[in-house]
Order: structure tokens, then C-alpha cells, then sequence
């Protein structure tokens, strides 16, 4: 169980379900347990730290509660990502997850990292 006043700081989706529906919980199954409770220990925290394994669903929950810093820490972790070393593994990671973000969640910030990083990438190559 969470506080709703600590949801609602963080998230107007879940302000407003507490508040204007006067719901008094919140059903966050539609993710894995892992990430529920890595977002809620996140709420807690202020803060988050998030594997590859894990940035989809971590991203996709961010946006789909509003919680602006989790979805802009998202953003940075996600560019850290595209600063590591690439094969054709990781490059193919960076690419589904901004297609992704971009056509299913309709964010285009992914992208907006990911381009400018491999144009730079092909014009020092040449």
C-alpha cells in the first residue's frame, strides 16, 4: 500500500483519482510487479535508477501517471544509453525503445536524443 498524498504530489492522474473519483486505491497491474514497485519505491525516494531491462515498462509508467520527473530522468537515463559503446545489439535497444516511445506512447524526446547522437556518430566516421 502507498499514501495517496504522496502519489498525489507526485502524479495529477493519481490527484485526481483520489480526489475528483474518490477512489481509494489504485490498481497498477498492468505493469510487472518489479516495476510497480521500483515506481512506488521511486515516489518514496525522489529518485530512480533503472536497468535496460527494465526502461520500457519504467518509461511507459512514468508517462501513463504524469509523473513529470520520473519521465524526465527517463529521458536522461536513456541518453547515458546512447553514450555507452554501441553494437549492433544496443543500437538496435535505442532504436526499438524510441520507435516505441515515439508511435505507442506518442513521445518523440526519445528520438530527439537518439538522432542527433548516431548523426554525430556517421559524420565522424567519414
Amino acid at each position: 500500500k502507498a499514501s495517496s498524498l504522496i502519489l498525489s504530489w507526485n502524479s495529477e492522474v493519481f490527484k485526481n483519482h483520489f480526489s475528483e473519483f474518490k477512489q481509494q486505491s489504485v490498481d497498477i497491474k498492468d505493469f510487472p510487479k518489479e516495476v510497480g514497485v521500483l515506481f512506488l519505491e521511486a515516489l518514496y525516494g525522489g529518485d530512480i535508477e533503472v536497468k535496460q531491462s527494465q526502461f520500457r515498462e519504467v518509461n511507459k509508467i512514468a508517462h501513463s501517471f504524469k509523473v513529470t520527473w520520473m519521465s524526465e530522468k527517463c529521458a536522461d537515463i536513456f541518453a547515458e544509453f546512447c553514450d555507452i559503446p554501441k553494437d549492433s545489439i544496443a543500437m538496435s535497444f535505442l532504436f526499438e525503445e524510441a520507435l516505441y516511445s515515439e508511435c505507442t506512447l506518442k513521445i518523440e524526446i526519445l528520438m530527439d536524443i537518439l538522432v542527433p547522437k548516431f548523426w554525430k556518430i556517421d559524420n565522424v566516421a567519414e
